[in-house]
């Protein structure tokens, strides 16, 4: 099964990972956490799979946006 940072374009991918942030931080801010730990564990899978560097950088944005200034080390 391809996950969603495999099927959509880099582009894609940024606009709605963009898209789902700014409305998290306008209208649910409860609902935060709870995208940003969805967005890491999405970002976590896409290094495994060997995504697009240009998806994981939107992943990483977008949670850089939410406040998440977690670090992945990756080796």
């Amino acid at each position: 099964m391809r996950t969603l940072a495999q099927t959509l374009s880099s582009e894609a991918l940024e606009h709605l990972i963009t898209g789902l942030a700014e409305a998290a931080l306008e209208h649910a801010s409860e609902h935060v956490p709870v995208l940003m730990e969805r967005l890491w564990r999405l970002e976590m899978q896409a290094r495994a799979d060997g995504v697009s560097s240009e998806s994981i950088s939107a992943i990483s944005r977008g949670r850089r946006l939410l406040g998440d200034r977690r670090c992945l080390i990756v080796m």
